[in-house]
């Protein structure tokens, strides 16, 4: 069976926007864990993906699912920074930033630019956060020449359905009692 070139789960600890470091502080990576099904796990394993890469069915503690961790890396070689990867609506298409949210399309309610243009939502103007829907984006890369690894590179982010993340300390807190 041949593998998508999309697949579909729920979001876990995602890292789109800012790059999380590698165990070794050593690299960036934008990063999603994704909970699929036992089926696109099976195929992601006989396609020869690197076990640090697909999680077996309850082995992490947020789901009881198989995990894939998508990733590429934040910074090239030489330490240039490379953009997040590409957001759009679950059809494939551009999604704008408006007044209320995001939109399929730009209208009345859309944010221009100094140039009068619709703004298209990038990475940083989502907070993602965990049990979203996503559909990623990915290609089988290999690298190394003694340890082959094979990842699957992150190359785009489709949101189907958002829960935003909000931080443990934007949610109101009980005043100090003494």
């Amino acid at each position: 069976m041949n593998l998508p070139n999309l697949v579909e789960g729920q979001a876990y600890w995602p890292h789109l926007a800012i790059p999380n470091w590698n165990m070794n502080k050593t690299s960036t990576f934008y990063e999603v864990n994704l909970a699929v099904s036992d089926d696109i796990f099976k195929m992601f394993k006989d396609a020869g993906f690197s076990h640090f890469f697909l999680n077996e069915p309850g082995t992490k503690t947020f789901t009881p699912d198989p995990v894939i961790k998508f990733a590429t890396f934040a910074t090239n070689q030489d330490g240039t920074v490379i953009d997040p990867p590409p957001f759009s609506n679950k059809d494939g298409k551009a999604m704008y930033k408006t007044s209320n949210g995001f939109a399929d399309a730009p209208d009345e309610s859309t944010e221009r630019g100094s140039n009068g243009q619709p703004l298209r939502a990038t990475a940083k103007d989502f907070r993602i956060g965990n049990g979203s829907t996503l559909a990623i984006e990915f290609e089988k890369y290999e690298y190394g020449k003694v340890n082959k690894v094979v990842r699957p590179k992150l190359k785009g982010v489709r949101v189907i359905d958002l829960i935003e993340y909000e931080p443990a300390d934007a949610q109101p807190q009980p005043a100090f009692a003494s």
